[in-house]
This record gives structure tokens, C-alpha cells and sequence, in this order.
């Protein structure tokens, strides 16, 4: 008997691209322009920082020295040469640092005045310091003190411009200034204070106080 075909085989069903839409045309106007790249923009300079490292500072010149004080109840006498001594070592920094040659005359032995030693102190810390207020630096001065019979004689003497009138100077002197002060402690022993022109060419103060 004859034998029937195989059935023929479908053939597989066509598959479709799909379809991509055009590109819908550009008008003129809308064409696209190239982009544009931006300049880069400097950065403005950042401003060099200081150093944070502290320049050396120049050392200080030394100050005048504290007054001296009264430690409890004194003595109405003291040791002018003493005192002399100890109140010019105190000023000597101060002296040195601006140059000034300075001296202290007959101060060798003891010399009892009839003045308690703040006081003295007071007086020749007065003196001392107009000669540093009043001249330049480099000024050259002397102190001397002479011990007589019946009183002592305290001189404070510099080499600077001087003063016109010393009469004058001393009759004006204010209550705080230092020519009142060592005034004050001369005539509290019945002495005086004496000002005129010194040898050395500035102004010479002395302390005349009586000691009997």
C-alpha cells in the first residue's frame, strides 16, 4: 500500500524589524549649535600668610628702682654713707644702661646724720632721679658726701645743660618734686638745700644738715 507524505512543515513566521522612527527634519532656526566650552576662571591669588613666629623682642630697659621703704619704726639717725651707698647701687643698672659714668665721693666711714634712712633714701632718690629726668643720656654725675664739724654736706652733681635761675628753680619747686623733698629733709634738721652751677658744668644740689 502506498504510504501518505509527511505533513509539510509550516514555515516559521517572518519577524518584523521594528521600524525606527526618522529623525524629524530641523528647521533652520532650530538647527543645533555646538556647544560652547566655558574659559576656566582663575582663582584670585590667596595673599601670602604672615609668619605666625614672633619677632625677637629687644630687652627692656631697666626701670628706676623702687623707693625705700620704712620696714617698722625707725630710727631718727641713720648712716649717710650708708644709705648713699645702697641708693646709688640701686640706680647703677639704670646709670649703666644709659651710658652715664657716675661716683660716690667720701662715703669710706660712717657719717650719722639726724635723719631716719627712709628719708634720706626719699631725698637722694629725688635728686637722682632729676638728674635722669632733667639731662641727657650719657650725662656723667657725682655724688659726695662731707662730714664736717656741727653738720654734713650731701652733693648731687651732673654734667648737663644746667639750670638758667637756680634761685628761681628752687623757689618754684612744686611740693612733690624732688628739690621740695630733699628740701624738706635738710631744713628738718635746721639745714637748707643750696643750688647753683657745678664744677662739672650742670646743676649742683646740696644737702646741708646740721648733725649737733
Amino acid at each position: 500500500p502506498a504510504q501518505a507524505a509527511p505533513p509539510a512543515q509550516a514555515a516559521p513566521p517572518h519577524q518584523a524589524a521594528p521600524a525606527q522612527a526618522a529623525p524629524a527634519p530641523a528647521s533652520h532656526g532650530d538647527q543645533a549649535r555646538p556647544a560652547q566650552a566655558k574659559p576656566a576662571q582663575a582663582k584670585p591669588a590667596q595673599p601670602a600668610q604672615a609668619s605666625q613666629v614672633a619677632a625677637p623682642r629687644a630687652p627692656a630697659a631697666p626701670a628706676p628702682p623702687p623707693p625705700l621703704a620704712a620696714a617698722g619704726p625707725e630710727e631718727p639717725s641713720c648712716d649717710a654713707a650708708e644709705v648713699l651707698a645702697r641708693r646709688l647701687a640701686s640706680w647703677a643698672p639704670l646709670a649703666d644702661g644709659e651710658g652715664r659714668r657716675h661716683s660716690l665721693a667720701g662715703a669710706d666711714r660712717p657719717v650719722q646724720v639726724p635723719v631716719t634712712r627712709s628719708g634720706l633714701a626719699a631725698a637722694a632718690d629725688a635728686l637722682l632721679g632729676n638728674i635722669f629726668e632733667h639731662t641727657p643720656a650719657g650725662t656723667r654725675f657725682v655724688v659726695a658726701l662731707h662730714a664736717g664739724d656741727g653738720g654734713a654736706v650731701i652733693t648731687f652733681a651732673d654734667a648737663g645743660p644746667g639750670i638758667a635761675d637756680p634761685r628761681r628753680a628752687l623757689l618754684a619747686a612744686g611740693a612733690d618734686s624732688g628739690l621740695q623733698v630733699a628740701r624738706q629733709v635738710a631744713e628738718s634738721t635746721g639745714g637748707e638745700l643750696r643750688v647753683d652751677r657745678a664744677p662739672l658744668g650742670g646743676t649742683r644740689v646740696q644737702m646741708w644738715l646740721v648733725t649737733d
